[in-house]
């Protein structure tokens, strides 16, 4: 190895997931993802959602989302946090429409943020 490709500027990822739930009736979601680029930067977020069946078709969800990026060259560090509540609602197979309503708290920022959001995802 002439440094190319192990000693020089290598970058990885990682990512753990765990979730338990009980079919059709609610589920407990985590992950957690670290990523690194040699001297440059380091990342670790992670996430954890609670989903509740209210009726067929119809979940109700909370997540909580938090997000650290360091910037080891210029000794900077970001942090953010995100919290998530809404739906997804399926009024046919295969189509899942998902309101929610997001809200920012990053740490570089007085105050927060939030908006609703709609996404609309079919799946084939």
């Amino acid at each position: 190895d002439d440094g190319v490709y192990i000693a020089n500027e290598f970058f990885y990822i990682t990512s753990i997931y765990f979730n338990i739930g009980l079919s059709d009736r609610v589920a407990l979601l985590t992950e957690y993802i670290t990523s690194e680029k040699q001297a440059v930067r380091s990342v670790d977020n992670y996430l954890i959602e609670l989903d509740y069946q209210l009726m067929e078709g119809l979940y109700l969800f909370g997540r909580y989302e938090s997000a650290t990026t360091k910037f080891d060259a210029l000794g900077e560090e970001y942090n953010g946090k995100q919290y998530v509540f809404g739906a997804h609602i399926f009024p046919l197979p295969y189509i899942d429409i998902l309101p929610e309503y997001r809200m920012y708290d990053r740490g570089d920022v007085e105050g927060y943020s939030a908006q609703w959001a709609v996404q609309l995802h079919i799946f084939y």
